[in-house]
């Protein structure tokens, strides 16, 4: 007899379970997509901060911290690089 109870409430919870899932799914597509929107700000801000970073050479020439980083194929600088700079 408990069997067939265990199995009834079991049912019962994956009902549940589904129906708070379909709930809470909205939401949780709205907070991803929040954090790629923040993903893509970090991203274009940091772009930003590594082309303000100029850098003077020993024949005198200005260079960015993304020109000195792509002379050795790095598309796109460590975070925290050009920091030792200030």
């Amino acid at each position: 007899m408990w069997h067939y109870q265990y199995k009834d409430a079991n049912k019962n919870l994956r009902a549940k379970m589904e129906s708070l899932n379909a709930l809470l799914q909205p939401h949780m597509d709205k907070v991803n997509q929040l954090k790629e929107l923040r993903k893509s700000m970090s991203n274009e801000l940091q772009t930003q901060l590594f082309e303000q970073y100029d850098f003077l050479d020993y024949d005198g020439q200005n260079h960015t911290l993304r020109d000195i980083f792509l002379k050795y194929d790095i598309q796109v600088p460590p975070s925290g690089a050009g920091e030792c700079r200030t």
